[in-house]
């Protein structure tokens, strides 16, 4: 017999496993998850910081310009609704906010040369709101002059 004549048997080969499916990509892993929180509470936490130091600016913006409109208040109506006399005095506002006037002579002797009965007083008013010291507040002070009476002059 010849070698080409003999027929071989086929070799059965063992058959293989299928290949193993991709690890499963269709969710988050627990770190990840941990750490996305971590970085938008970070975040919110600065945003909320930005937006709270904003609106404590915006009161305190407010309170001093309730305080300059009460100072202002208070110097025109000295002069005009109590007369131009050296002392002090003080008030409350309904809304809390409190006022202190002090008037005092102006000592400038090259103001008048001559003229007498006409005197110069410095008035300078504070204004304070709730939550602060008695010496903090807005500050405003001005010169009026006045007669012997101290009724203010006309303007």
């Amino acid at each position: 017999m010849s070698r080409s004549s003999v027929r071989r048997r086929p070799t059965v080969r063992a058959a293989s496993r299928p290949p193993a499916p991709p690890p499963a990509s269709g969710g988050f892993t627990l770190i990840e998850v941990l750490a996305a929180l971590v970085i938008t509470s970070l975040v919110l936490s600065i945003v909320l910081a930005i937006f709270s130091g904003g609106l404590g600016a915006a009161k305190s913006a407010d309170e001093r310009a309730t305080a300059a409109l009460i100072a202002t208040s208070v110097l025109a109506a000295t002069g005009r609704e109590q007369p131009l006399v050296a002392g002090f005095a003080e008030g409350v506002f309904a809304n809390g906010y409190r006022w202190r006037r002090w008037i005092e002579p102006y000592a400038a002797e090259s103001l008048f040369a001559d003229d007498a009965g006409v005197f110069a007083y410095r008035i300078v008013v504070v204004v304070g709101w709730p939550g602060t010291e008695a010496d903090e507040g807005v500050v405003l002070s001005t010169l009026r002059i006045a007669g012997d009476s101290g009724e203010e002059f006309p303007r």
